[in-house]
Formats: C-alpha cells, sequence, structure tokens
C-alpha cells in the first residue's frame, strides 16, 4: 500500500481521506492477494505475511486494517532500532508513539527490524543501533511472543555484526 516516494498511497488519492477508508481498502487487497496466491499456489502451502511498516502498524493496532486469518502481522521499528512511529512529512505527532499493540490482535505476529538504514540521515557503513537499544527492543517483543517472523534489514552486513548477533543470541534463547 505504498505509493510514490515511500509514501503512503492516500497522499496521492484524495478520496482515502480517514483511517477507517484507508484500512478498508488495505483489508479487501489483503485478502484479494492472499486468496489469489491460495488459488494459484495453494499446492505448495504458501505462508503469509503483512509487513505493517510505518502508518501501517497504527492502521492494523487501531483495528482499521484486518488481517486475514493465517496472515502473520509482521510489526515494524521506526527504522532506527525502536517500535516507534516515524515522523515524516504531514505526520500528525501524535501518532508518534510505540507501535507495538498492548495487546495484540489473534494470530500470529513477528518483526522487521532495522540493525541499519540507508536514508540519508543515518550513518549506514557503521554499526549505528545500539546493543543495549536492540536487547530493550526484543525484550518486548518476546513478552508479547511475537515471534512467528522475524526479518533483519541490516544494510551492509559486514558493518552490524555485532546488532546482528545480538538479535540471533535473543532470538535463539
Amino acid at each position: 500500500y505504498r505509493g510514490r516516494g515511500d509514501r503512503p498511497f492516500w497522499e496521492a488519492d484524495p478520496k482515502y481521506d480517514t483511517d477507517a477508508k484507508r484500512g478498508e481498502l488495505i483489508s479487501r487487497v489483503l485478502r484479494i492477494q492472499k486468496e489469489l496466491v491460495e488459488k494459484h499456489f495453494g499446492c505448495f502451502k504458501p505462508s503469509f505475511i503483512h509487513n505493517a511498516w510505518m502508518e501501517g502498524n497504527r492502521l492494523v493496532s487501531e483495528g482499521h486494517t484486518r488481517v486475514p486469518e493465517d496472515v502473520h502481522t509482521v510489526w515494524a521499528d521506526n527504522g532506527y532500532g525502536t517500535f516507534r512511529a516515524m515522523i515524516g512529512e504531514g505526520c500528525d505527532p501524535e501518532q508518534v508513539r510505540d507501535t507495538l499493540p498492548r495487546q495484540p490482535p489473534a494470530g500470529a505476529h513477528g518483526v522487521y527490524y532495522h540493525v541499519s538504514m540507508w536514508d540519508f540521515c543515518t550513518p549506514f557503513l557503521t554499526q549505528f543501533v545500539p546493543p543495549q537499544r536492540i536487547e530493550r527492543e526484543f525484550a518486548r517483543v518476546m513478552q508479547k511472543q511475537m515471534t512467528a517472523y522475524l526479518l533483519i534489514n541490516c544494510g551492509t552486513v559486514g558493518k552490524c555484526v555485532t546488532g546482528t548477533a545480538a538479535i540471533a543470541d535473543l532470538w535463539n534463547d
């Protein structure tokens, strides 16, 4: 549901002017995508995820986006190793809050976590996220049992070995 320039699609389509309308469209598209994959590739018993990147975290946690049954909701950090909303142009500061739901909706959950991110504001060729932040954030993930899926965005692997190893240690325990 990301539009041009990695922005929300509703910035280019003003008829989606409420979170309810945005969530309804995303919910419908998720159902259709799942049905299409099952129809054509169901014999392979595919697994499904919904990556709730950026404002998607809020739309799912507030119930605007309804993730289909048997789809793992994947909660993303803000690109800087913290499970807080990312502030962007046109973002209401009230929306910059914790992205992990207090009580995850029914179903399996996982996380998408950035050990490194290239966005013109971060040092992507060095260890960017401190191990203490990784430990704090993954303690929260484990406490909420959001362990059905893990995707680590590590940018340049050789520069992010410490952070990636820290996550592996926490995850494997």
